[in-house]
């Protein structure tokens, strides 16, 4: 393979196929020259001197060792002139010694680069992260594309989009918010989180660099290190250590929402320094809000509808009944903001109707139909808590679930990838979410209030208004000038947190019920792949039926077992008593 890279051209993949069979064959000297050349096209000259004289000190053979003296002749000689030349236009080129990174002209007084060698600041060797912006920022601009093992599954970044390996070749879009970890509405790629990239390969390389049109050759492998030097000469500055552009206008070009160009612009364009980015752009129509709540927490996590409509809640209910006006309504909900009061014992409390009444709109009141967002579907559930790879949850859809139509739990659960508990523990987590949703808790007023964006008084204004202009709370928020867009935005951030936590914690996790042993035992083993649409069935009435005999209470089970007992020690009694007149068998046997 490496012969086959070097002859069509192919010289980094060569040398790296080249190192890896010199390093499992040192005493095969035929693969160090061709290493030796391969340094010398890819203009290494020290490493292929290395690799030329390593062959003329242990080659046995005389002509291999002939060849090499050649080729450290010509090496030296390019050398010279090579050195004669640059000294000539004072145009030195120098390469850091670890990465292999060309160092700018600037630097050769005090030599460094940005993998850390040279540098009196060491804080670059330490970082381990780094933001998927400039990844992206890094392939639009050199025309790449950069894979990476990425908690067990295999992604692929490019200019615009991040992709997943499949079964195959076949890669399938993914959305990265769902991947990555977030700091500051930002992604982030964390080195703890990837793995070898080819394993077989290289023991170290964690990226992997190819054409962004190249599907056949290896590319280049890349470390840690390695790829974080690239990284920052390509972007002009340390991409570990500096500090993105955090406002909602510098996320919403990270995310890919607004143009970068637009972000001075809308600096500039700033009434007074009092007055926010997110309002200057929803003043100047770059951005409408619900692109500013997409771009920075993501469609993939928000709740829609998060709240009931305003018909549907008791006052509006009440209100259209007649029999409450207006303005008792604006009123309880503005006393509601001051006692934390649920509104039907307010409005009772103020004795605007009868309990019959509030009983009523009770129950006319409609069950709000959640909708959970593609966060909180299983699949993401169980990767969430690493219970599967995406990697397996993308096999179980394209292959078992469109073949057999059942649910994806159960698909996994036949695949030996989940637990019945594992299942259990997460459609209990849904529907404690989606309940909490539903009954209101964690709402955004609230949590405004205890951020200290909004005061008691701001909000019970904003609900009486409510009353007249049902739009979301948030906007409202933002039109009256009680709250800037970027509070809303933190405020429906930390509702997110808390629902979340709310159904982690709230009665604690559903005890999963514990699969029966003989179901265990039979599914050990994952079955082949011919025998498993026979064995699915077979597990599941095994299933049901070992289910069903552990709720028969034992009492139930000794009574049995002694009316069982009892039956058969009559009958075997009824049996061998002689009838009368007849004689023993010992009897007959002594008579005759």
């Amino acid at each position: 393979m490496g012969v086959r890279a070097f002859k069509e051209g192919r010289i980094p993949e060569a040398i790296v196929f080249l190192e890896y069979a010199a390093k499992f064959h040192p005493d095969n000297h035929r693969v160090w020259l061709m290493l030796a050349r391969a340094y010398q096209r890819d203009g290494q000259p020290k490493k292929a001197a290395e690799a030329f004289s390593f062959v003329i000190s242990n080659a046995s053979d005389p002509e291999l060792a002939g060849v090499a003296r050649q080729g450290l002749g010509s090496l030296d000689h390019s050398l010279r002139t090579e050195s004669d030349s640059a000294d000539a236009d004072n145009q030195t080129l120098m390469e850091c010694p670890d990465c292999g990174s060309r160092v700018p002209a600037a630097r050769r007084a005090a030599p460094w680069c940005m993998c850390g060698w040279g540098q009196k600041n060491q804080q670059s060797l330490t970082a381990k992260r780094l933001y998927l912006q400039d990844v992206a920022a890094y392939c639009r601009r050199k025309g790449v594309r950069v894979s990476m093992m990425h908690r067990g599954d295999l992604l692929t970044v490019g200019s615009s989009d991040v992709r997943i390996q499949g079964m195959g070749t076949r890669t399938y879009p993914v959305n990265p918010r769902l991947i990555f970890p977030v700091r500051d509405s930002l992604l982030l790629i964390n080195q703890d989180d990837l793995d070898k990239v080819m394993s077989k390969v290289s023991d170290d390389a964690l990226f992997r660099e190819r054409a962004a049109n190249d599907d056949f050759t290896m590319g280049r492998l890349l470390n840690w290190r390695q790829f974080v030097a690239r990284l920052s000469e390509t972007r002009g500055y340390d991409v570990t250590i500096r500090q993105p552009d955090l406002s909602i206008a510098g996320i919403l070009a990270a995310n890919g929402v607004l143009d970068a160009e637009l972000i001075t612009d809308t600096l500039q364009e700033r009434n007074t320094e009092k007055e926010s980015v997110g309002q200057t752009l929803l003043r100047l129509g770059l951005c409408s809000f619900e692109q500013m709540v997409s771009g920075a927490l993501g469609d993939a996590r928000l709740i829609r509808p998060g709240a009931r409509p305003h018909q549907d809640r008791i006052g509006g209910i009440l209100l259209a009944s007649g029999a409450i006006s207006a303005q008792q309504l604006k009123q309880a909900l503005f006393l509601q903001t001051q006692i934390k009061r649920p509104l039907g014992e307010v409005i009772e409390q103020m004795q605007a109707c009868s309990s019959a009444q509030i009983q009523q709109a009770l129950k006319a009141q409609r069950p709000l139909q959640v909708d959970l967002p593609e966060a909180d579907m299983l699949g993401e559930i169980l990767i969430a808590r690493k219970k599967i790879t995406r990697t397996d949850m993308l096999i179980a859809l394209a292959d078992e679930q469109s073949r057999l139509r059942v649910p994806l739990g159960e698909v996994l659960i036949n695949l030996n990838q989940i637990t019945h508990a594992d299942l259990q523990s997460a459609l209990g987590w849904q529907s404690r979410k989606r309940k909490a949703v539903q009954a209101g808790q964690a709402r955004l007023g609230e949590i405004l209030i205890d951020q200290r964006s909004l005061t008691s008084e701001g909000l019970g204004q904003a609900l009486m208004r409510q009353v007249e202009d049902p739009r979301p709370l948030g906007q409202l928020l933002i039109d009256m000038g009680a709250c800037t867009p970027e509070q809303i935005i933190a405020g429906l951030e930390e509702q997110i947190i808390r629902r979340n936590r709310i159904a982690l914690t709230e009665g604690g996790e559903n005890p999963a019920p514990s699969s029966p042993p003989k179901v265990s035992t039979l599914r050990l083993t994952k079955p082949k792949e011919n025998d498993r649409a026979a064995t699915k069935p077979l597990a599941r009435t095994q299933t049901k039926s070992l289910a069903a005999s552990n709720h028969v209470p034992p009492t139930k089970w000794i009574v049995a077992a002694a009316v069982m007992v009892a039956l058969v020690g009559g009958g075997a009694f009824f049996l061998l008593k002689p009838s009368p007149g007849a004689e023993t068998p010992p009897n007959a046997a002594a008579k005759k």
